[in-house]
């Protein structure tokens, strides 16, 4: 009885709350071997793509789908270009959608000024 329960109830699971994009790739191939990837520029458009992408998706009266940390990843990545005119803007944003993680962007935001 309560496997058929658990089964109907996450079959009305319609779609999921964010949207992921190609932030875990993009992410891996940063870190994983950053001497054999392009320059930021290209992990900024990733990003940036996928944002709008997310954000396209976004129904009414539904919250953000641009997944905990994006803006944050997206800042980071403005930070070691030296922007810090669009690093400041996207941690914003991250604080902006995600109030619990002001703490964290808040030191980020230390380090750019």
């Amino acid at each position: 009885m309560g496997l058929l329960l658990l089964a109907t109830l996450t079959g009305c699971q319609s779609s999921w709350r964010y949207d992921w994009g190609n932030y875990e790739a993009s992410v891996a191939a940063l870190y994983a071997s950053p001497s054999d990837t392009p320059g930021y520029g290209e992990h900024i458009q990733k990003l940036q793509e996928d944002i709008r992408l997310a954000q396209s998706r976004k129904k009414a009266n539904e919250p953000s789908r641009v997944p905990p940390g994006k803006f944050a990843q997206l800042g980071y990545l403005y930070a070691l270009q030296g922007d810090s005119h669009n690093a400041r803007i996207n941690l914003e944003q991250e604080k902006t959608l995600y109030p619990e993680s002001a703490r964290f962007v808040d030191s980020l935001l230390e380090k750019v000024r």
